[in-house]
């Protein structure tokens, strides 16, 4: 028990100071601003802006990872809208004055219809997650882009980079038409 406990202090021990010294040197990023894929200001962050950056890029991750299991239903979805479509089409024939509707199709495509709704009401907390993430991403941006303003308001410029310690040799290149791309 007494070697788990020193265990646990060591480990606890090495995670607060990984964390202080990946906090405390806030000065390791930056923002680049660009025009036309040239430089035209670099910045180096305050404590404060890299907080605000950290809990967007930290919502964003949390985001993605909530987007995967949902974009696996967008194919299923649009199959379901398909063949809903098509149903619809077929059930509800006009040729001139004449309408024809076949009751068993539209059997078919109301049966559909009710799968496709029981599909999104068992990913409805899925559902319910994007949306109150997305209102967490649009406060954390709101306030990044608060806190970076004083830094990009006088220049023009059309691109913004933050780089930090993770990516500070990232390169980029620009394309024929002045358009960033990292690579």
């Amino acid at each position: 028990m007494l070697k788990l406990t020193k265990i646990a202090i060591a480990a606890s021990a090495i995670v607060a100071l990984s964390t202080h010294f990946t906090l405390a040197n806030t000065s390791n990023y930056r923002l680049i601003a660009f025009e036309d894929c040239n430089v035209v200001s670099e910045s180096i962050l305050t404590p404060s802006q890299v907080d605000a950056y950290l809990a967007l890029t930290a919502s964003e991750q949390k985001m993605e990872a909530l987007t995967q299991p949902v974009e696996s239903l967008d194919a299923d979805i649009d199959d379901y809208a398909d063949k809903i479509s098509e149903l619809t089409h077929q059930a509800i024939q006009e040729d001139g004055d004449t309408l024809r509707i076949n009751k068993k199709q539209l059997r078919e495509q109301e049966a559909l219809a009710q799968e496709l709704e029981a599909l999104m009401k068992n990913h409805e907390k899925q559902f319910e997650a994007l949306e109150k993430e997305a209102r967490v991403i649009e406060t954390a941006a709101n306030a990044f882009e608060k806190e970076i303003r004083p830094l990009i308001d006088d220049i023009d410029h059309d691109v913004v980079r933050i780089v930090g310690p993770d990516d500070a040799g990232d390169p980029y290149e620009c394309d024929g038409d002045s358009t960033m791309i990292l690579m």
